[in-house]
């Protein structure tokens, strides 16, 4: 069982059918549809976590109904540039394979 008071991070990558969620530094991972259902049943696990921020990335609209129940809810959002996230990731790995760590 997780600590339920260390904070998370969470990740969610968006599709037009499904979230797929993953949370830091606690490593669960987890899928729901991209749906009012499926964003309910997301609010519902996050709440009996300490979530410290919630990033998304910006997926042509298809982020928007998640982002405005999750905001509802009280919980902080950043939604953001997929290709920054990706020269980010880029540049981690880039700086790992270098022993720059």
């Amino acid at each position: 069982m997780i600590n339920q008071t260390e904070s998370q991070w969470v990740g969610i990558d968006v599709s037009q059918a499904k979230l797929d969620i993953a949370l830091r530094p606690s490593s669960i991972t987890g899928q729901v549809s991209n749906q009012e259902s499926g964003w309910k049943e997301l609010i519902e696990q996050l709440k009996v976590q300490t979530i410290e921020l919630i990033v998304i990335e910006s997926t042509g609209g298809m982020e928007r109904g998640v982002v405005q129940k999750l905001q509802k809810e009280g919980f902080k959002v950043a939604v953001i540039n997929p290709k920054r996230a990706r020269d980010f990731a880029k540049a981690l790995l880039s700086s790992s394979e270098n022993g720059q760590n």
